[in-house]
């Protein structure tokens, strides 16, 4: 099976190719991250969605960020003339210099503003 991602053209990898149990759907959303280590920040920025389903996403950013680390994500999210935002958490699985790929573990949507905390689970 062939693949093509950002301008690679190659084999999939893996036995039957894309293993997800999600399907992934491609979108481009302004994002801030944080990530955290034994309870501490240790790493924080900005960076824009590349894919996204109810399980995972993968984004672009400025710089690795280390695998195994925990993730906040605040995701600006388009609904018709309300401020709404994607509050995610989860885990790193991979990232090199300009791709981060992380599990996503909790989810809610809040309005913009909003301090509410996170209480959807992924595995809803």
């Amino acid at each position: 099976m062939a693949i093509i991602w950002q301008g690679f053209e190659g084999e999939a990898e893996g036995i039957g190719g894309d293993r997800r149990r999600d399907r992934r759907h491609p979108i481009l959303l302004s994002l801030d991250y944080r990530c955290t280590q034994d309870h501490r920040v240790s790493t924080s920025g900005h960076g824009m969605t590349l894919e996204l389903s109810s399980r995972g996403l993968s984004f672009q950013c400025d710089g690795a960020l280390d695998p195994g680390s925990g993730i906040e994500l605040v995701i600006d999210w388009p609904v018709g003339g309300r401020p709404v935002q994607l509050l995610a958490r989860g885990e790193v699985m991979r990232s090199d210099a300009t791709h981060t790929a992380v599990r996503v573990q909790r989810y809610t949507f809040r309005t913009r503003g909003n301090s509410a905390p996170l209480t959807a689970s992924a595995d809803a």
